[in-house]
This record gives structure tokens, C-alpha cells and sequence, in this order.
């Protein structure tokens, strides 16, 4: 269900330039949505990639934040 949510906030299923502003917005603080416009500023409108350091940043965010609560979790799972 998270999953589904956030694909359909970041713009998999549609793309988030025809999203209204503020969805857009919301778009840009998901992983995929990060993602998918870094890679359209990079091969289409050739955005060095020095400038994605932001999207870069959200992707790997996320990343950490799971990876951590995967691990928080697990270590609580095999103390019970």
C-alpha cells in the first residue's frame, strides 16, 4: 500500500510535470519522483549532475530512513 501511494505521489504511473504545482511539489520529496525528475534533468534538458545534489539527496534519504527502520525492526523481532 506504501509503495502504491508513493508511486502514484511521485509520478510513476503519470508524469509529474502534469501534476498541479503543489503535487509537484510533493512529487519532488518522494524517492521515485526524485529520481524520475533527476533523470529527466539530466538526459533532457542536461542539468549537470553536480546541480541534482537535491534529488540525489531525497533518493538516498529515503534509502537510509528504510534501510534504518528495516534494522530497527528486525533487531526488535529477534529479541522476542
Amino acid at each position: 500500500m506504501i509503495v502504491l501511494v508513493l508511486s502514484l505521489l511521485g509520478g510513476t504511473f503519470v508524469p509529474a510535470e502534469q501534476y498541479p504545482p503543489f503535487l509537484r511539489s510533493v512529487a519532488a520529496l518522494v524517492p521515485n519522483g526524485a529520481a524520475q525528475q533527476g533523470f529527466i534533468d539530466e538526459l533532457v534538458h542536461k542539468v549537470p549532475i553536480a546541480e541534482l545534489a537535491g534529488r540525489l539527496g531525497v533518493t538516498w534519504a529515503w534509502g537510509l530512513a528504510t534501510m534504518g527502520l528495516a534494522v530497527f525492526f528486525e533487531r526488535r523481532r529477534l529479541r522476542s
